[in-house]
Formats: structure tokens, sequence, C-alpha cells
């Protein structure tokens, strides 16, 4: 009886386990709506659903057997079979259940459900029962409005309105209102258009549009289209600069222009105000450059009243409508050359004294010390100085390949012919002879020998002396001639020997150049000393022609010559004689010549005769008469280079200027500091100044660069001259 009862307990038990594990078992999930209503048996058709289990790999749908939909107390279950799992369910599964409604892609899904107990289990269904329903969840709209009015005092009919991507169908326009239908997250433009008008603003631009968009407006207005620009510069033609350069554009201006815009060498468009001209902003290179330019003008013109019509726009990428507005585009190019030029470096070459000759190469240059010459990068010259009487350190400038600028200082150091002090042999001399010089140095100079008055002195040796110093200077001639003479202050004066010695003395503030001297058998000065001619302006406007002699042998008086408007002695007249009176003291003559003419230039000679009838003639001396007839001025005022340039301090130099009529002024010289030296008056006429190298007080000045300047009513000019030692 035991054995009986412990058999009946194990297959109870068996039975119980075999109905927990392999008998069918339905699962109902109650399903509802985002707002908690009940989903409508309508809506079962488009459900669709997947149910997962733990411990099955397979997957049950609402078309799996024994699955489905079932409605319980107008509530929609989604019915799940269990038993359908390949393999077989058990306590403690978690069931996973996703939803989906295509009628609004709407979804909802569970992954809580825990299997439990026993027989079939409503999931969801309210008290008394396990779990929370399925809720089924929209997703967001899917499209959203872009929307807004245009507005104008013209007529709004025929505007079209284009979005990016956007069918005609999910636009709309009607009497300036519209609205734009886009899909959800768009991105693209919004753009209004009518032929002749434009609008602002041009577009509207959207990004990632995920909610309607209201109030989007727009303005419009029309315009009055204007021309071309004519006239483009630069245009077909190349520009040459030396480095990068920006260059300016030019245009005419163009009727109803409110505006330009232009695009630079195909770039972006750029708007302009109501200019003619646009610089580039940068500099530019070499190359070819392309640009264009036209007028815009967004000024209303004309009110219309007409009825209202709408337009539908198809799809567009439009994402402007002001060129609407543009004139024509004018178009130019033109290039750009870069001209490359040589680098030049400058030498300056100066010299201490300054005044010094400068050869280039080997050849005299025309310039003196200091200068600047120009030289092209990587060439070269050598570079030397000259000037009597000077040696120069360095000898040479030699520059190779120059890459920069340079200079160069030669350092001069004087040597004399006769040293002072020292015996000295002229080189050639004919007869024994040696000079001494005390008080100075001197050189050998060259010039012309002035006449000498008697007619039988021979020259058997000839010098020009430039002595150097600030004297007196003592020569002394060791020679065998029976006479020496110089010449001096306009004539010559005569020493006789001594012995075996000629001693002279010169007097001198500083410096006497070239100073004529000869050595001869005879006294080269007599029969006459003939030491002033000079033929002046009485207060009557006469002539006075008067002479001085020093002293006078053999002598048998004086002829004077004179010439109507010529130096040409062969054509004068003789108009006087005067008797000498043969003494060996000064003798002072004169004649008045009164038969002269206003405003005639008379030109006069003294012709000295000796009684053996041999002569010597002195002039020409010419004079100008003044009178009642005007003398002929210049026709313009001219200042000319002075003369001698460059010229020794005490010698003087010469400068001449023509001042017209009813002209006046001053000739001024300045030093190289622009300080005032001296300054001369000016009249109309000829004015010949002489300047001896003094300053207003009398100084002697300086060796250097000094210059004189013209200053008239007509005409102002400044030169350049040189005092050298």
């Amino acid at each position: 009886m035991k054995k009986v009862l412990i058999i009946i307990a194990i297959a109870l038990s068996v039975l119980s386990i075999y109905a927990q594990t392999n008998t069918p078992r339905t699962l109902y999930v109650q399903a509802r709506n985002s707002d908690n209503s009940a989903v409508a048996q309508t809506d079962q058709q488009y459900i669709t659903f997947q149910a997962t289990i733990t411990s099955s790999p397979n997957t049950l749908t609402e078309s799996s057997v024994g699955c489905g939909f079932t409605t319980l107390g107008g509530q929609t279950y989604l019915k799940i079979q269990l038993g359908n799992y390949t393999n077989q369910w058990q306590n403690g599964d978690i069931v996973t259940v996703n939803a989906q409604r295509s009628s609004d892609q709407a979804t909802g899904s569970l992954n809580d459900i825990v299997l439990s107990g026993t027989g079939t289990i409503y999931w969801g269904r309210g008290t008394g029962y396990p779990g929370t329903p399925l809720i089924f969840t929209s997703l967001a709209p899917t499209t959203h409005i872009i929307s807004g009015a245009i507005t104008s005092q013209w007529d709004l009919s025929e505007v079209a309105i284009s979005a990016t991507d956007i069918l005609p169908a999910d636009i709309t326009y009607a009497a300036g209102a519209y609205s734009v239908t886009v899909p959800d997250g768009w991105d693209g433009t919004v753009t209004p258009s009518k032929t002749g008008y434009i609008f602002e603003p041009a577009s509207r631009t959207y990004t990632d549009v995920v909610a309607d968009t209201p109030n989007q407006d727009f303005v419009m207005k029309t315009v009055v289209v204007p021309g071309v620009p004519a006239n483009l510069s630069p245009n077909a033609t190349t520009l040459t600069f030396t480095e990068p350069t920006a260059v300016t554009l030019t245009w005419d201006a163009v009727e109803n222009a409110q505006g330009y815009r232009l695009i630079w060498n195909n770039g972006e468009i750029q708007d302009l105000p109501n200019v003619l001209s646009w610089t580039t902003p940068t500099a530019l290179g070499a190359g070819t450059y392309t640009w264009k330019v036209c007028a815009y003008n967004n000024l209303a013109t004309k009110k219309i009243n007409t009825p209202v019509r709408v337009q539908m726009n198809g799809r567009s990428t439009s994402t402007a409508n002001s060129p609407k507005a543009d004139g024509g585009w004018a178009e130019a190019s033109f290039i750009v050359e870069i001209e490359t030029i040589p680098q030049n470096y400058d030498v300056t070459i100066t010299s201490v004294p300054i005044g010094a000759a400068i050869y280039v190469d080997g050849s005299d240059s025309g310039a003196i010390t200091p200068h600047t010459f120009t030289l092209a990068a990587g060439t070269g010259a050598v570079y030397t100085v000259v000037m009597d009487h000077f040696t120069w350190n360095p000898t040479e400038f030699v520059v190779t390949n120059i890459s920069e600028n340079m200079s160069c200082n030669f350092v001069g150091t004087p040597h004399y012919d006769i040293p002072d002090g020292v015996p000295t042999t002229p080189p050639g001399a004919t007869v024994t002879v040696t000079i001494t010089i005390t008080g100075g140095n001197a050189n050998y100079g060259s010039g012309v020998l002035p006449p000498w008055v008697n007619p039988s002195f021979v020259a058997v040796e000839q010098y020009f002396l430039s002595l150097i110093g600030t004297g007196p200077w003592t020569i002394t001639f060791n020679t065998t001639a029976p006479w020496a003479a110089y010449f001096l202050g306009g004539i010559w004066h005569a020493v006789q020997n001594t012995g075996v010695t000629i001693t002279f003395t010169i007097d001198g503030a500083k410096d006497v150049p070239n100073l004529p001297v000869v050595l001869g058998n005879e006294d080269p000065t007599l029969p006459v000393e003939l030491s002033y001619f000079a033929a002046t302006l009485t207060a009557e406007n006469f002539v006075n022609i008067a002479w001085t002699t020093q002293t006078e042998t053999n002598m048998n008086g004086f002829n004077i010559y004179r010439n109507d408007g010529s130096d040409n002695l062969a054509s004068a007249i003789q108009i006087a004689y005067i008797p000498a009176t043969n003494t060996s003291t000064t003798q002072n003559y004169k004649h008045i010549d009164k038969e002269v003419e206003f405003g005639h230039t008379y030109y006069y000679w003294l012709e000295c005769v000796e009684m053996n009838n041999h002569s010597t003639f002195n002039g020409p001396s010419p004079i100008y008469v003044n009178g009642t007839t005007p003398p002929i001025l210049p026709e313009y005022t001219k200042m000319y280079n002075a003369y001698p340039n460059p010229f020794r301090a005490g010698s003087g130099t010469t400068i001449a200027v023509e001042v017209k009529k009813g002209d006046s002024g001053t000739v001024t010289i300045y030093n190289i500091l622009g300080q005032v030296v001296k300054t001369f008056s000016l009249t109309e006429g000829n004015n010949n100044l002489n300047w001896n190298g003094r300053d207003s007080k009398g100084n002697l000045c300086g060796n250097g660069i000094y210059f004189y300047k013209l200053s008239t009513n007509s005409l102002n000019q400044t030169k350049k001259m040189v005092i050298v030692k």
C-alpha cells in the first residue's frame, strides 16, 4: 500500500512539471495611444509586432500561429502564443515586444515582460494584472511651413516664389502672401522674383528647419536698369613698373546709376557706391589681369495699380535676384610688366685741396673735385686726380664689381719747380743762369709774353713764374745777361745786371700767377716807359685820351688814332699828334676829342714814335659816349659763366650779365654754407662784374666752392665757381 502511494505521488509531480513547461500558453499585451486612449480596432490592420523570449532563438510576429490581435473591453491586445517558440518557455523568461503602426509612423515597445505563474497572462490590463501597456508614440511632424508677406506700393502680381529643391505643389502665393512647405530638417533658400523688380532682402536662407517659421517678409521695389559703363581704363594695354604697384581702375559715369558692381580678376562681386574708380587692394606683379564693372539702380520709379494675379514657380536653386537691377557688364583686361632697373651706386671723389681734375680710366672726365659719379652694379673704373705741382695719396682709386656706394679722398702734397731759397737752373736754358727765390716758392707757368716797347730788345730767356705764398718775393738771377724785366701792373719793369746778379722784388698779397720774366741784351722798356693809357668820358660827353710816361729817350712824339664802332686799327684814323718831352721823369699827357657823337662807341690807340721813325702801338681803349641816343639794350636778361673758373684768390674772375630794358637786380655770391660773401648791383645793359675773391669787408676768401646767384624781376639763376690755391 505504501509503495502504491509513493508511485501516485511521483506521477502527480511529473504531471505538474509537464503542465508548466510544455503546454501552450497565451500572452496578451495591451496597446494604447500616446494620449492613453484606446487603439481603435480599425488600426489593427496597420500594426505589426515582433516578440522575442530569453530562452528561444526565434521571433514571433502577428502572423505566427496562434498570434495576432484581440479586443477585450474596447482595448486592443497583441496576442502572442508562447508555445510557438522553438525552445519551450519557462517561468522567469523575459519577453520583449516591439510594435509599429504604419498609418502614423508610430512605434511602441516593452522589454520587461516576465513570465510567471500559470495560465493566460494579461500584461498591462490594469489592477490585479502585471505590467504596463505598450504605448504607441507618433513621430514628430514630417513637414513645416515657412510663410510671410510681400509688401510694396507697386503691383504684386506675377511674383514668383522659389525654394531650394521644393516642388511647385508645396509653394503657394496669393496677393502678397506666400507659404512654402518644407521637410523636417530642411536646408535651403527662399527667393522671390519679378522681372524688373528687386526684393529686400534678396532672399532668405535656412538651416535645419524643425518648426513652422512665420513672418518671413519681403519688400518689393522696382528700378530703372542703367546703361553699360564705357571707357574702362586700363584696358588692352601694358603697364610697366619697376616694382609691384597697386593700379586704379576707372570708368565713365552711367546715367541712372545708383552704384556699381565690380568683379576683379574673376573673383567675387563687389558692391561699390556711386564712384568711378577702384584701386586694387594689393600691389600687382607681372601678369595678365581682367575686370568687369556694371551699374545698378535700386530706386523706385512708378506705381502700378492692376488686379492681382498669382503665379506658382517651380523648384530653383537661385539664391539672389539683385542682378535684375543691374545694367550690362563691361569687361577689360591689361598686362603688368615689371621692369628690372639695374642698381646704381655712387662713387664720390674728393681731394685736399679741392679743384683737382678727375680722370676716369685715364681720360679727363671734365669734372673737378669734389664730384660724385654713378656706376651700374657690377661695373668698375679707375679714378685719378690731377693738379699742377701736386702729388697724390693714393695715386689711384680702383673700383671693381661695385655693390655699394664708395668714396675716396685724395690728399695732395705740393711740389715746386723752384723751392724757397734753393738755386735752380731752368730747364732748357740757353745761357748760364740760376734762379733763387726767397719769400715763397715758384712753379713754371705758361702764357703769351706782352709786347715790349724797345724794338731792338731780344729775349735770350723767357719764363712764366707762378709765385706761391704771401710775398713779397725776392727773385735773384745769377746770369751774365745784361738786363732782366718782369711784366706787372700792365707795364714792363727792367732791372740791370750788377755783375753776375740781377735781383728784383715782387710785392703781392698772396700768389702771383704766371708772372712774365725775360732776360736780354738791353733795356726792353726804352725809349719810352708808358705806365698809363686810357680813354675816358668828360662831363661834357667829350673823350679825354690820357697817358703817362715814366721815362722818354729819343722820342719824337705820340699819334692818337680813333675808330668809330670797331677795334680794327687798320681802319682807324689819326686825330692828333702830341710832341714828346724826352725827360727821365714822369710825364702826363692828354688830348680832348670833341668830334664824337652820342650813342657811339669809339676805340683809341696811342702810337709812340721814336726819332728813327720806329713806333709802337698801345690800345685800343674803348669808350661809349652817352647822349640822347639810347644805347641798344639786350633783349633778354642773361648771366654768363664766370671766367676764369676755377681761379686763384686775388687774381679775380669776371661775371658778365646782360640786363634787358626795365629790368634790374643783383648778383650775390654765397659760400658753401649759404652765407652772403658779396653783392653786386645791376642796371639795364651790359654789366661786367669783376670779383677779386674778397668779401664785402675786403677779407680774402678761402679755397672752395662758391655760388653766384642772379636775382632780377625776370630771371633767377644760380651757378657755381671754385677758388683754388
